[in-house]
């Protein structure tokens, strides 16, 4: 009954239809009020066949990631752990029992529990994973060489391992074996590269049912129970509207991680969780040959040539819903680009973010439809522990009374054209577990061409 005037008004005579919105309200940063000190950060890395490249790019680009969540004094205290997507062919129903064996592993095979959540660890590391710049009676750091050095080491996993990706079953398990790697005063940072979608087993008889139920056992099967589209995945052709699947038996909803990664920090501004994937569209199914059969697969969804070789990612449209979910406190960036340092750059701003120092991107927030200089159209608020919400005022504002700004910082906001930053001038500390929330002005998205 509630939505009856309205339509009655829609309906009198010589009413004007309201004219379509052009902008949409978008949330742009949730930090904490009181600076964090310390970041616990997993890197998440798919180590299945042809990923090599996307783990040279993620090393050689990883000081720009370092350079983004520095500030001031320099890097936050760290801990960094690598984990693989490879979890053999075991499911989170029945982790103790297996599916049976596909192909060989170590050459693309899966089997068992595969590396089953383990952290890469090199000699120059002792223990399973770094730590960097702890207080000193810890005798650390506990790596030897520089930082940018051992984290290229950590991060070049190899490309051998299953190619049935489970990355977001693969990251819980890492923290389940590491339960001393989330600290408790820490920011923690989930970053995952993969050049597939997920596909978190649920129960293992997906390795073992017949084609006549899920088709032949190859990564479409992943697709079709792990993703759906208004039109059918079973037929080649174009599909729209595609989304995470949430009631397949045999893949996980992707909502076991989300509950779960939101559990290991008491705050949301706490986490964030960004990916290096696929775009998650388009979406198409094709006919390709697979060990000389022709089979249904899906398209890739993006690919680089450079020479001599193809480079190509699938549409990692569960990956990016799971990232979408955190709003601000996600990043979603390609695969498929030659050079990782600005996507590290954006996901770093992201991490800084849960360290208290808020950036914001205007010529991104704009989308190219305001003029440079111009400040986005922006509200901001303190939300505390217990989630009451008090609205702090654009500065300047009445004496006594909490404001905020966006001020140019290069300093701290390197990352941007126009170097915005957050800023919030009080009048006394922010209450303990304060969090500040800020929404800005955004035109929405073009549908034209």
């Amino acid at each position: 009954m509630k939505g009856l005037p309205f339509l009655l008004g829609l309906c009198a005579c010589g009413a004007d239809p309201e004219p379509a919105p052009t902008t949409q309200i978008v949330e742009v940063a949730s930090f904490p009020a009181t600076p964090v000190g310390a970041l616990d950060l997993v890197l998440q890395i798919d180590d299945s066949n042809g990923t090599a490249d996307h783990q040279v790019s993620l090393a050689n680009g990883i000081l720009s990631l370092l350079d983004a969540v520095s500030w001031d004094g320099g890097l936050p205290s760290l801990h960094v752990g690598v984990v693989t997507s490879d979890l053999g062919t075991s499911g989170s129903l029945d982790p103790e029992n297996p599916g049976p064996p596909v192909g060989a592993p170590g050459q693309g095979g899966c089997a068992g529990n595969g590396k089953n959540g383990a952290s890469n660890s090199p000699e120059t590391i002792i223990g399973p994973y770094l730590i960097h710049d702890e207080p000193p009676s810890l005798l650390l750091p506990n790596y030897r060489g520089s930082l940018t050095s051992v984290l290229g080491q950590l991060l070049r996993v190899g490309s051998t391992g299953c190619g049935f990706e489970q990355p977001l079953a693969a990251t819980r398990r890492f923290f389940a074996r590491n339960p001393l790697f989330v600290r408790p005063e820490a920011s923690l940072a989930i970053i995952m590269l993969a050049d597939e979608d997920d596909c978190s087993i649920r129960d293992p008889a997906f390795f073992s049912s017949d084609e006549a139920e899920l088709g032949p056992l190859t990564s479409m099967r992943c697709t079709r129970e792990g993703v759906e589209c208004d039109e059918s995945l079973t037929e080649v052709g174009a599909k729209t509207n595609c989304r995470a699947r949430r009631d397949s038996r045999y893949v996980e909803d992707i909502d076991v991680s989300r509950t779960f990664f939101e559990a290991l920090k008491a705050r949301p501004d706490q986490l964030t969780v960004s990916a290096i994937v696929g775009p998650p569209a388009p979406v198409a199914i094709e006919l390709r040959q697979i060990n000389t059969q022709i089979v249904i697969s899906l398209a890739h969804s993006c690919v680089r040539q450079p020479t001599g070789r193809v480079i190509a990612a699938n549409p990692a449209v569960r990956i990016a819903e799971l990232v979408g979910e955190f709003r601000s406190r996600g990043a979603l960036t390609s695969v498929c680009d030659d050079d990782f340092s600005p996507q590290l750059a954006h996901i770093g701003m992201t991490i800084k973010r849960s360290l208290g120092i808020a950036c914001i991107d205007a010529a991104a927030l704009a989308d190219g439809r305001a003029a440079p200089g111009v400040q986005p159209s922006c509200e901001a608020r303190d939300v505390r522990e217990d989630g009451t919400p008090t609205a702090l005022p654009r500065c300047p504002a009445a004496p006594g009374v909490d404001c905020f700004e966006l001020v140019a910082d290069p300093r701290a906001c390197p990352e941007t054209a126009e170097h915005l930053r957050v800023v919030i001038r009080r009048t006394q500390p922010a209450a303990a577990g304060t969090r500040v929330e800020v929404d800005c002005e955004a035109p929405l998205p073009s549908t034209s061409g």
